[in-house]
């Protein structure tokens, strides 16, 4: 049977468990070909998804039981939950500049017509330089004494879908709009990291030798 002073003990190292509300989300490079540079989106990201990893494998057998190798790490995609704003004091048509925002990043990946002054008959099938588009995202978590708990970095990241908002007569709740975003990998940031000499390395220049993934260790 579990101790209980045993379980206080562990538990009472830390200020407290973490709390899922205690977070927020930035976008430091800003929001690429987006004219609305004021939309602070940290204090209207209402949900996200801290990403999590995988290994792809494949399966080989030489004789006996079949044994798992891994080959190729995934990361999969994350979702943030942003509240639509209404109109600027006194500005028409300045409301849900949080979808626009992100609208605004994915027309710049890929230009199409968005206003009636745009000629239609243009091809618009060019998408640009992933090193134009791509930003990081700064995931922050905080403990209850609102001290930085863990953060994680979300590297060459951009939108891939920008959700539906759906509008109803009968209801009052707060519009809200989903985006869901790409990127090569991520790497996060702790005081007692046990990668300290680790060098991350980019999915696009994998290392060759284990001693190139991490320099501090010897053989």
């Amino acid at each position: 049977m579990a101790d209980i002073n045993k379980f206080l003990s562990a538990i009472n190292k830390y200020s407290d468990f973490q709390r899922q509300s205690r977070f927020q989300v930035r976008f430091p490079q800003g929001i690429p070909g987006s004219l609305s540079s004021d939309s602070q989106l940290e204090y209207k990201c209402e949900s996200v998804e801290i990403p999590g990893r995988s290994l792809n494998t494949f399966e080989h057998r030489t004789y006996g039981p079949v044994v798992k190798y891994p080959v190729q790490s995934f990361f999969s995609e994350i979702t943030c939950m942003f509240f639509c704003t209404g109109n600027i004091s006194k500005q028409p048509l300045t409301g849900m500049v949080e979808k626009r925002v992100f609208e605004d990043w994915m027309n710049w990946i890929n230009t199409y017509p968005v206003t009636a002054s745009q000629n239609p008959a243009i091809p618009y099938h060019n998408f640009k330089y992933k090193t134009e588009y791509a930003k990081e995202i700064i995931i922050e978590c905080f403990d209850v004494n609102q001290g930085r708990s863990y953060s994680i970095y979300i590297v060459n990241a951009y939108p891939v879908s920008v959700s539906p908002v759906t509008m109803s007569w009968t209801s009052e709740e707060i519009t809200r709009v989903a985006v869901s975003f790409s990127y090569d990998y991520f790497y996060y940031s702790n005081e007692y990291s046990p990668y300290e000499n680790t060098k991350y390395v980019s999915s696009t220049q994998p290392p060759r030798t284990a001693r190139e993934t991490n320099p501090g260790r010897q053989r």
